[in-house]
C-alpha cells in the first residue's frame, strides 16, 4: 500500500459519539486487497499521541 493518512475530514468522519475513532469505512474497499494478501506494509503518515498534538488515533 501507499501512505495511510489522516486528514481532518477522514478524522472527523472517524470519531464517534463517545470520543473514540473508528476507521473501518475508511478501509471498507481495501479490506479484501489487505486481507489476501500474505504480508501488507503501509506506511502510516499520522502522529500517534495525545495533545497538544491535533491528531489523536485510539486503535
Amino acid at each position: 500500500m501507499g501512505d495511510i493518512m489522516g486528514h481532518d475530514t477522514q478524522i472527523n468522519s472517524a470519531r464517534q459519539n463517545d470520543g473514540s475513532y473508528d476507521y473501518t469505512e475508511v478501509f471498507r474497499y481495501l479490506k479484501s486487497e489487505i486481507s489476501n494478501a500474505d504480508v501488507a506494509i503501509a506506511n502510516l503518515e499520522v502522529t500517534l499521541t495525545r495533545s497538544p498534538f491535533k491528531v489523536c488515533l485510539d486503535f
